[in-house]
């Protein structure tokens, strides 16, 4: 007889199982239920961090402790969606931390460092770009030619 208790045969539906699966129902609801009561709180619909968080939350409430084979593998690739879930997460605050991180110290620096004007604006003052003509100049081709360079 076979007494290996990660065995992939289904229970007996004894007792037990019966509790685990009334508890994972409502386990389940409760889950459906934040979420609703969130977004009826907040008055729209919930993003879609807060979404992927309960429908990883529901996944792992189905697929614990079920002897279905399917369910085994949905579980081993569990964590794969935790940290894509988690990048998902982390991406979506990326519009609010752009301009605080990466723009705005530097160029405050760059003004305190050049008397109140970015070295960009002086350079782009210092280099015509057109004549008075209104025909480009040949080193405004070069520098062109020299920015195209970078997506090479």
């Amino acid at each position: 007889m076979d007494e290996n208790p990660t065995s992939l045969t289904p229970n007996d539906g004894g007792r037990d199982s019966r509790i685990s699966l009334i508890t994972r129902f409502f386990a389940i609801l409760a889950v459906i239920l934040a979420v609703t009561t969130g977004a009826l709180l907040a008055g729209q619909f919930p993003g879609r961090p807060i979404l992927l968080l309960a429908l990883l939350i529901i996944i792992f409430l189905v697929v614990w402790d079920n002897p279905n084979v399917v369910a085994h593998t949905v579980l081993d690739w569990l964590p794969v969606l935790v940290i894509a879930v988690g990048y998902d997460l982390v991406r979506s605050q990326a519009p609010s931390l752009i301009t605080r991180a990466i723009t705005e110290p530097q160029l405050k620096t760059d003004e305190f460092l050049f008397f109140g004007t970015v070295p960009t604006v002086r350079l782009q003052q210092a280099i015509p770009v057109k004549t008075n003509s209104g025909s480009a100049q040949w080193w405004g081709y070069l520098m062109t030619a020299i920015y195209i360079t970078h997506f090479l």
